[in-house]
C-alpha cells in the first residue's frame, strides 16, 4: 500500500518532502507511538498539504470520487443505485475504520485531500 502511495504521490518535476506515519512512527514501540500520535494534530495543521491516501482505485472508487466532485453535499435519492453502491464500497475501505481519521482530517488545513489511486478530491468539497 505504501509503495503504491509513493508511486502516485511522486512529483517527477520537483522534489517533495513527505511525512508518512507508517515510516515515521515505529508502530511496534507503544511509547513512541503515543508520543507521535499527540503530535499528529500539529503535523496535519501545519503541513502545506495533507493527502489522506486510502488505497488504489478500482471501478467503484473512480465512480464514487466523480460523484462526490459533482454532487458534494447535495446528495439525493435516485433510481440508479450506482452512486450509492460506489460510495458504500469506498467507505468500507480499511482507512475509514481507523479512529484517528476524522481527527486528522479536521485538524488539517484547507489544502487537504483524500486520494484513491489517481483520483483525488478536496476534503473541503465534502463538508
Amino acid at each position: 500500500n505504501l509503495f503504491a502511495a509513493l508511486r502516485h504521490l511522486r512529483n517527477a518535476k520537483e522534489s517533495r518532502s513527505l511525512w508518512i506515519d507508517a515510516i515515521c512512527i515505529n508502530q511496534s514501540d507503544v511509547i513512541e507511538r503515543e508520543i507521535e500520535i499527540k503530535r499528529m494534530g500539529d503535523i496535519s495543521r501545519l503541513a502545506h498539504r495533507v493527502v489522506a491516501w486510502i488505497g488504489l482505485a478500482d471501478d467503484s472508487s473512480a465512480s464514487a470520487f466523480e460523484n462526490l466532485r459533482r454532487h458534494g453535499t447535495q446528495i439525493k435519492y435516485t433510481e440508479d443505485c450506482t452512486f450509492i453502491l460506489a460510495m458504500q464500497q469506498l467507505l468500507e475501505l480499511a482507512w475509514f475504520n481507523r479512529l484517528w481519521v476524522q481527527q486528522e482530517l479536521q485538524l488539517s488545513n484547507h489544502r487537504t485531500s483524500i486520494q484513491c489511486g489517481k483520483d483525488s478530491i478536496p476534503v473541503s468539497s465534502m463538508t
